[in-house]
């Protein structure tokens, strides 16, 4: 028994001795040991020296492309700033089943020979932020606003197609970016990633005007040159104007400022019911005559006044008064189609035309009464001027009236609007002076007497001047 003991000692030892002897074989070579890789590259049975050749040949910090359509863009990572550390990732390989205690790198080394897998990270040295700029080329040279669909109407209807935008996305971009580079060693190729903006107006939206919704034409003296070339000046202001369902239009925001700087000519204009010269007469037709266009159109009427007096070119109660920063004239597309405006002048007529779906349309009339007639005040001016009781018209006041409009729809009738337009004071200045002389009677010789006397005095200053 005690034999068998000492047999097993010995057999153990032996054992042991034989481990020890096999596993510091394995552990005192100067190669990295087996089932080690750096970055997908298999370095294991390598020396240090061999490792780094491997490494700089088939883990390259190489180049990466960005691509979108036809563009391309092409950049060196090692100009850029990218580099790795292959020595000491290298090292660290080498390091393994070597720096701990002898026990654990035994049991390390027993791993990896048994196909235990060990895939070190290559060291780099990023420089991300160098694509900043890069990503800010692309951007430029890719992105695209989208361009809505449009509409010009001449002697036809013509629609252009609307164009779809690109915008890139910049932190999807980089995301890939940094995914490729830290997954593959090879030349990198990018697709630049973007998103489509959506144009505002389709051509399907267009594709539903057809004609005409509302028309209405005012005639003006085309040789009043001045009012003329304001009337064509604001009509081309307010001409191929396109409002969506829901959309607004101001009139003063469309025309800009009334200056001489901005074109606009000397012409009479209605000031606090006065008629006097000023810069812009005759924007006020153009903004009647479409304001008229758009009662028959069935729009919406948001803001609108009517002059403080009656004007010649339509019947009462449907004008537009407009002055900028004061009065304007604004209307909302209320229909749930697109419409367009046309705004011309042919001749000595101004016409303002808008086009929608005509199959949606009903046809309208219009029409205004003076429901009242105010009398004009009679106002009387004393005036040191005139003789003592004598009567001048000095101003001949206007009554004033009150009018209201209405519109037929399919047998309907209702209230377009109700406006007045104020009375002005009649002034007549009575005389104040002293009376006049009465008149004085002379016989008809005293009247030839004083003419033949007049003759001799005047033939006489011929003589002494040689004549007048």
């Amino acid at each position: 028994m005690k034999k068998v003991g000492i047999i097993l000692v010995i057999s153990f030892i032996l054992i042991a001795t034989s481990a020890a002897m096999y596993l510091n074989s394995l552990t005192q070579d100067n190669f990295i040991y087996p089932g080690i890789s750096i970055n997908g590259v298999d370095v294991s049975g390598l020396t240090v020296t061999q490792a780094k050749e491997v490494l700089q040949d088939r883990a390259k910090v190489g180049k990466v492309s960005f691509t979108h359509n036809e563009k391309k863009w092409n950049y060196d990572l090692k100009e850029l700033g990218f580099e790795y550390d292959y020595d000491s990732s290298i090292d660290e390989a080498f390091k393994i089943g070597r720096s701990d205690n002898i026990l654990e790198n035994w049991i390390t080394v027993l791993k990896l020979n048994n196909n235990k897998q060990i895939n070190l990270e290559l060291s780099r040295t990023d420089k991300y932020e160098n694509f900043d700029e890069i990503f800010s080329k692309i951007k430029s040279e890719v992105d695209r606003q989208a361009v809505d669909a449009d509409i010009s109407i001449n002697t036809a209807i013509s629609i252009t197609p609307e164009q779809d935008g690109y915008e890139v996305d910049i932190d999807k971009l980089k995301n890939l970016l940094i995914t490729e580079l830290k997954d593959k060693n090879e030349d990198i190729i990018i697709e630049v990633p973007v998103k489509v903006t959506q144009a505002s107006v389709k051509r399907e939206q267009l594709s539903s005007i057809n004609g005409i919704i509302g028309e209405f034409t005012t005639t003006f003296n085309a040789k009043v040159a001045g009012r003329s070339t304001n009337i064509r000046l604001a009509s081309s202001k307010v001409d191929s104007v396109l409002l969506m369902p829901g959309q607004e239009f101001s009139f003063n925001n469309a025309t800009g400022k009334i200056t001489l700087a901005a074109g606009y000519k000397n012409a009479p204009v209605i000031v606090k019911g006065e008629l006097q010269e000023g810069v812009g007469g005759g924007v006020c037709q153009v903004s009647t005559t479409l304001y008229n266009s758009v009662l028959y159109a069935g729009l919406d009427v948001v803001q609108r006044r009517a002059h403080s007096i009656p004007s010649s070119y339509v019947s009462i109660g449907r004008d537009a008064a407009v002055a900028y920063g004061s009065l304007d004239f604004v209307f909302r597309n209320s229909h749930d189609y697109p419409v367009y405006i046309k705004a011309f002048v042919s001749g000595n007529k101004v016409t303002a035309r808008i086009y929608g779906d005509t199959t949606k349309h009903k046809n309208k009339t219009l029409s205004s009464q003076v429901v009242e007639q105010i009398p004009r005040q009679v106002k009387y001016v004393n005036d040191p001027t005139l003789p003592l009781g004598k009567e001048v018209i000095d101003d001949p006041g206007r009554d004033g009236i009150k009018s209201v409009t209405y519109e037929n729809v399919d047998g309907q009738t209702k209230v377009v609007s109700r406006d007045h337009y104020p009375a002005k004071t009649k002034v007549i200045k009575v005389g104040t002076g002293p009376a006049e002389a009465p008149a004085v009677n002379l016989n008809p010789e005293a009247i030839n007497e004083s003419v033949n006397t007049q003759n001799q005095e005047n033939t006489i200053i011929d003589s002494i001047f040689g004549g007048r």
